[in-house]
This record gives C-alpha cells, structure tokens and sequence, in this order.
C-alpha cells in the first residue's frame, strides 16, 4: 500500500498548477522506487484514546497520556503533564496547578471555565452548564492516565464543545493482589506520598484503597511576614467493583481535603520583573481551604 498525503491548508495562497505539479512529482518519485525494486516505507501508526478500534468512533482530535508516561514524569502539576499536547495551553498562576487555568483550540483560560472537566466520565463542576469555573480540580498525581477530546469529539461528554473535554481517569483496581508506593522530597518543605493497595480475587470482587499525601512551605515570601505560601492536600479514595463475563458495578468513595495559603493578588510587571517570587504583605492572611 502506497499512501500519498497532501496538506492544502495553505491551498489558497498556492497557484492549482503548482499543487498538482506537487503531487506528480512525489508520484514519480514512488514508482521510481518501485520499479527498482526498493520498498516504500509504512507510515507508522498511531494509536490514541487506548485502543486502534476506537479511531473510527472520534469526530475530532483526541490523546491519550497514558500510566507510563506519567510515572515516567512523576508529575503531580496537571499543567505540566498537559504541556506536551498539542492544542492545549495553561495559564500558571500558583505554581502548583491546584486551581489550574486550561485552554483548549484557543479558548478563555480562566478557571478552566470554558472546557468540559471530568473525572472517571462524570462531570466534576458543581454547575457545568451555568457556572463551570473550577474552583475545586482533583489532584493530578494520583490519576492513571488523562484523554483530551478536542473540538466535536468532545460533543458526548458535555458543554463547550467548541474547545474540548478532558477526562481524568483515577487509579482503577488492580487485577493481582499487591500495591504500590512512591515517596518524594525536596526543597521548601516539599513531600509527596502516593500509596495503593488492591486485587480481585477469583470470584470477581476486587478493591482498591488508595492515598496521596501532598505538603509544601511554598517557594515564594511575603513582605514583613513569615508565613508560609504552600499547602497542604490530603486525599483518600477507596473503590469495590465485582464483575463477570455479563455484569460489572464499580462503587468509589473520595475524600479531599486542601489547605492552601495562596491569593488572588499579583505584583505589578515591575516588580516581578525586580522578585518573582515576591508577594505583597496584603496577601499574608489570604487562605483557600477546600
């Protein structure tokens, strides 16, 4: 199979003789190669959205970031793990992503307001189609993998449309009985603790206990105070689910619990450009606590 691909986004600034012109010569070249009997290389494929058999199903652009490439990164700032795809822009406002400004196909970052949040396919705005702002986001490290529908193909998940969804896919419960544990430190009183335990056993039941403890000082400083800029986020969630070969039912239990000394005060371009990491003293007493 030969397969002969021509981007005509530009179609209009280019003259219809030159583009045909184009496409005999990458022809000629084909056969050239055929005819001396050197083999035409495939075009790689490549899968989105889990699995080859779903490709047909998606009227718009999808991706799909996997487990692996997320413990291969260890982030736990979801704006850093959406940075390599395509389409999709952040706003950084606290460093940390605890209340993240998203963007996809160009749309209004703010609060992530204008794009379809979900969490294992269920809506997590209090109001999706009234008051989307997403003051409450879950936290990112202890997600499994992450889909981002653009565009149309976002079009079964919920609102805005015209940007996208993205779905947040939590830890599932694990087929053999074990878990897994990931400790982390650094600076500025920095410490995050990932811990899983689970299985089903031969009868179909199965469970999954999970926690994810996050706790930081903060890397800016406030005038005439010493309080700190970081935070504290403690997460519990526990799921059962039994299935056979013609039922499944899955229930999941999450409690969070964030304690944020973060503001909405910025500094004037000046004085970022003098400190970035400064903050007003105003801003001392500000504290989000979800």
């Amino acid at each position: 199979m030969i397969l002969i691909s021509v981007n005509l986004l530009a179609y209009n600034l280019i003259e219809a003789n030159k583009v045909k012109s184009v496409i005999v010569l990458l022809t000629l070249i084909l056969l050239s190669h055929v005819a001396h009997g050197n083999e035409v290389p495939f075009i790689e494929e490549i899968t989105i959205v889990g699995q080859n058999t779903d490709n047909h199903q998606i009227s718009g652009a999808a991706q799909y970031i996997g487990e692996k490439q997320l413990q291969e990164q260890s982030y736990s700032d979801i704006q850093r793990i959406l940075r390599q795809s395509p389409g999709v822009s952040v706003q950084i406002e606290d460093g940390y992503g605890l209340r993240p400004n998203i963007s996809i196909r160009g749309v209004a970052t703010e609060r992530s307001g204008r794009i379809t949040l979900l969490e294992d396919n269920v809506l997590i705005a209090p109001a999706p189609y009234s008051a989307p702002s997403a003051y409450y986001f879950p936290t990112a490290g202890r997600m499994q993998a992450i889909e981002i529908l653009k565009g149309p193909s976002a079009i079964t998940q919920g609102p805005y449309t015209i940007g996208g969804a993205m779905n947040m896919i939590s830890t599932s419960i694990p087929t053999d009985r074990g878990g897994s544990l990931n400790a982390e430190a650094g600076e500025d009183g920095t410490y995050r603790v990932h811990a899983t335990y689970g299985g089903t056993n031969d009868s179909g039941f199965g469970f999954m206990v999970e926690t994810h403890q996050w706790q930081s000082d903060g890397f800016q400083s406030i005038d005439r105070s010493n309080s700190d800029t970081g935070l504290d986020v403690e997460d519990y969630t526990a799921k059962f689910g039994y299935s056979n070969d013609r039922h499944s039912i899955e229930l999941k239990l999450q409690y969070a619990d964030q304690d944020s000394n973060q503001s909405y005060l910025g500094l004037t371009d000046g004085d970022f450009g003098n400190d970035a990491f400064r903050r007003y003293g105003l801003s001392a007493l500000d504290n989000i606590d979800d």
